[in-house]
């Protein structure tokens, strides 16, 4: 219930300057974490020539009941969002009447959607930095240590959403205070953070007495989850269960316990500091357990503020204090001439919610937005290096949308990569390179938490056998790094053509083959070995080889032979050793044939035994 024996004053101020504009209804709507709105109908003396000018001019509301001070003026500052003509306030006037809806500086961060990425920050200055962009003025009132986020990404979100999400999940809330040359936005973790109003000791009476109280007060109980429990996966320790939980009160009995399971994939690698946050996003969960309702005739009143009680009707929340963590209020001052403002029969009601200041208001937690399919981007390095990875093989990337990257290893965070095989110390390890394009996807949809599962190429980067030239190829060619050219590079390639089928493998340089067992290799044709130097064969054992045919071995220097005990060479039908002029003969009938110009034998005994010996 409203009183109508007090008068109240609305006054509005903007750039049309002092007493320009006469208020004739007021409604403001505002509450803890959220965006304040202000529906304003007034008359200007004269017609506004710039109505499209008038958006986003401040403006500030003063609102005083009649025999108060400055100090006791209520005001609320903001900037104009829309405004419209509704007409002349009476037949022969030369004013007119409008309508316009006043938001706070921070409203225009809900006009402008980015993607971009930060890094080793805190959520508060996170909020600062995009906040700031819009000008809007950010008071801490922090008590509680502030996680730093190593990686945070904000996509197709608008800064409002995304900065909101960000304060919600480290259980931060915010309210704005005014001032007649302002407002601000103020953001806390505490108690302290609430602000005492005005009139910050009152009175509840039900009644139509004419004097300031609270008309109307009801208390709210509401069941809500007991148990919270964020559970996700640390590749670091992965035999380990990574598990937080936050639990509030004994469950109800007329429900029994009841658990939100929730599976934040590795999330939690993103923040520095690993303290547990459920137990904080349960008490959002249930920040509307108990509430109270009221409706009050109190000017100071609004969100953020706190009262208690003085005077009870009911005696049961004497000595209570609670913090308004929602509020309406309407105001009306019939305009009844041409000069403005009568300032009789004046009209002023607020209804409002709030909880107990024993504990901080922790608001609900924003989803995050999420990225259902996959992305590319490009693989990142540092100056004068083609590889940049970590000890698990991650990369750095940069993404197409991220506009403020500067494609470096800071463009991002270190991104896993996913390969055909990954086990214990053995698997397939293909590392992307600078430059190169790469499939990301993100764990359960969360732009915090990509993972490369591809490559793709591009332009740049083209496939290695010419679809012209080599359609039906296939295989792996890598490139020597650094500084590798198109001519530097292995290749294990197979050439698919029916009736022209190859396997190449080529080594850019050396190329080790180690078999621990059994090597076994079939030619069903021919085979052509070519050394460009040394050829070395050890054997550890016997060698054995069988041919079919002829053998030709030709050595354009020394051939020797050596045997630590025996050599013995058997020929079917004759051996012959010959150099020059000279040569022996062994025949398989037993001939032996020594040739030459001139034979020596010279040893210390000679043999000779034969039936019968020719010598000429």
């Amino acid at each position: 219930m409203a009183t109508e024996e007090q008068h109240h004053h609305l006054k509005i101020q903007g750039p049309q300057g002092k007493d320009a504009l006469a208020i004739e209804h007021l409604r403001v709507s505002e509450g803890l974490s959220r965006l304040f709105e202000i529906q304003v109908r007034f008359i200007a003396n004269q017609r506004l020539s710039d109505l499209e000018g008038q958006v986003g001019q401040a403006v500030s509301i003063s609102l005083t009941l009649s025999g108060q001070s400055e100090s006791e003026t209520r005001y609320f500052h903001g900037h104009i969002a829309s405004i419209g003509e509704l007409g002349k306030p009476f037949h022969n006037s030369e004013g007119q009447r409008y309508e316009a809806r006043v938001v706070p500086r921070a409203w225009s961060a809900r006009n402008r959607s980015n993607c971009r990425i930060f890094q080793e920050e805190t959520a508060l200055d996170i909020a600062e930095t995009v906040l700031g962009e819009h000008e809007v003025e950010l008071v801490r009132n922090i008590e509680g240590a502030l996680r730093n986020y190593r990686y945070c990404v904000q996509y197709n979100e608008t800064d409002w959403d995304f900065v909101t999400r960000l304060l919600a999940h480290e259980g931060l809330f915010f309210f704005f205070e005014h001032s007649e040359s302002g407002h601000r936005m103020v953001v806390g973790d505490n108690v302290n953070a609430y602000q005492p109003a005005l009139e910050d000791s009152v009175v509840y009476r039900s009644g139509t007495t004419g004097d300031s109280r609270i008309y109307q007060w009801r208390q709210e109980h509401n069941a809500g989850p007991d148990a919270l429990v964020e559970q996700g996966f640390d590749f670091t320790r992965p035999g380990e269960t990574v598990a937080d939980n936050g639990k509030v009160g004994v469950p109800g009995e007329a429900f029994g316990e009841q658990e939100i399971f929730h599976y934040i994939g590795e999330d939690h690698l993103l923040i520095n500091d690993t303290e547990p946050l459920a137990a904080t996003h349960l008490k959002g969960l249930n920040r509307e357990a108990q509430i109270y309702h009221g409706a009050s005739d109190y000017l100071s009143f609004g969100a953020g503020l706190t009262f208690s009680f003085h005077k009870h009707e009911d005696g049961v929340n004497s000595g209570t204090s609670f913090v308004i963590t929602r509020f309406e209020c309407t105001a009306s001052v019939p305009v009844n001439s041409e000069d403005g403002d009568s300032g009789e029969s004046s009209h002023y009601t607020n209804t409002f919610e709030c909880i107990t200041t024993d504990k901080p208001f922790v608001p609900a937690r924003q989803p995050k937005p999420v990225i259902p399919g996959v992305q590319t981007a490009t693989v990142t390095t540092g100056p004068g290096e083609e590889l940049h990875v970590d000890e698990y093989g991650r990369v750095r990337v940069q993404f197409h949308w991220d506009r403020e990257g500067k494609n470096n290893p800071d463009s991002s965070c270190w991104i896993r990569v996913a390969q055909g095989w990954a086990g214990a110390g053995f698997g397939a390890q293909f590392l992307p390179r600078q430059g190169q394009e790469v499939v990301v996807e993100f764990i359960n949809g969360d732009p915090d938490q990509p993972l490369v599962t591809g490559s793709v190429y591009n332009d740049d980067n083209p496939l290695p056998f010419s679809t012209d030239e080599q359609l039906n190829s296939s295989g792996i060619r890598s490139r020597s790094t650094l500084e590798g050219g198109e001519e530097n590079y292995s290749e294990i390639r197979f050439d698919d053509d029916k009736g022209k089928e190859l396997l190449v493998l080529h080594a850019e340089k050396d190329h080790e083959l180690t078999v621990e067992n059994d090597e076994t290799d079939s030619i069903g044709n021919n085979r052509e070995t070519e050394v460009g130097n040394d050829d070395q064969l050890e054997v550890g054992n016997n060698q054995n080889a069988s041919i079919g045919g002829d053998r030709t071995s030709e050595t354009s220097g020394s051939d020797t032979i050596k045997a630590g005990k025996t050599i013995t060479v058997d020929a079917g039908t004759s051996i012959t050793l010959q150099t020059g002029a000279a040569s022996i003969t062994l025949e398989s009938s037993g001939n032996i044939a020594i040739e030459g110009t001139q034979i020596s034998l010279d040893g210390a005994t000679i043999s000779l035994k034969g039936a019968n010996i020719s010598l000429n």
